[in-house]
């Protein structure tokens, strides 16, 4: 209890939190939304994150870290003026710690579920260990009020709903071609909590990670 409350007073100290979520967050979705409305952090995902939290909550900016590459310039946007980033269960910290110069950029608030995962890799201000549902609703539980949220959440996702509402009208169909933005707009719809997703190595995973909006926090499988 004690170690909830250290990490929560310091979480209120910070001036611009930034939730991460990587895949052994797992089941602790909505857990984590909550906790981010509490903050008024946004939340970005690593790709093999993707799912875990929903997709379609205003606080949900998108994917970080594709093969390498930034992502959503949105993501890089928010990631770059964080001062602490709070991860759940991410493997890959580099990109949500570093800029182009590799060194450590933000402090790191890490919390995993068992510490054979915690990195020795940056420097971190707090850990948490033990199961991360328990650990999100912990802090979630120790804040104040919700706090005012970060102006960019409000633009960005304003941004992304217009943009996703474009894309769903396109005229896909171009002879055999079908546009991968709009097939995966409209594949949203179809999927349940009983869809499992498989991505394979390429670009098809670059496109489904920006435009499928997972809600039901659906498994996803990278190659």
């Amino acid at each position: 209890d004690k170690a909830f409350d250290i990490v929560a007073e310091e979480l209120v100290q910070c001036e611009q939190v930034v939730i991460v979520v990587g895949r052994r967050a797992v089941g602790c979705g909505k857990a984590i939304s909550e906790l981010a409305e509490k903050l008024g952090a946004p939340v970005i995902t690593s790709l093999d994150g993707k799912g875990i939290v929903d997709e379609a909550h205003p606080y949900t900016q998108g994917v970080l870290g594709i093969f390498g590459l930034p992502g959503l310039e949105s993501t890089k946007q928010i990631i770059q003026q964080a001062s602490t980033i709070l991860a759940f269960g991410v493997d890959t910290l580099k990109p949500f710690l570093t800029d182009d110069d590799d060194t450590q950029r933000r402090n790191l608030i890490q919390c995993e579920p068992n510490f054979n995962t915690i990195t020795q890799e940056y420097s971190r201000s707090r850990t948490l260990v033990g199961p991360l549902q328990a650990i999100s609703d912990g802090l979630a539980s120790r804040l104040p009020d919700q706090a005012k949220a970060n102006p960019m959440i409000a633009d960005y996702y304003a941004a992304k709903q217009a943009h996703m509402a474009e894309v769903a009208q396109w005229d896909s169909v171009s002879g055999d071609y079908v546009h991968p933005a709009y097939f995966l707009t409209k594949l949203n719809s179809y999927l349940d909590e009983t869809s499992i997703l498989v991505l394979d190595t390429g670009v098809n995973t670059v496109w489904a990670a920006r435009y499928l909006q997972l809600s039901h926090q659906q498994p996803v499988i990278v190659s």
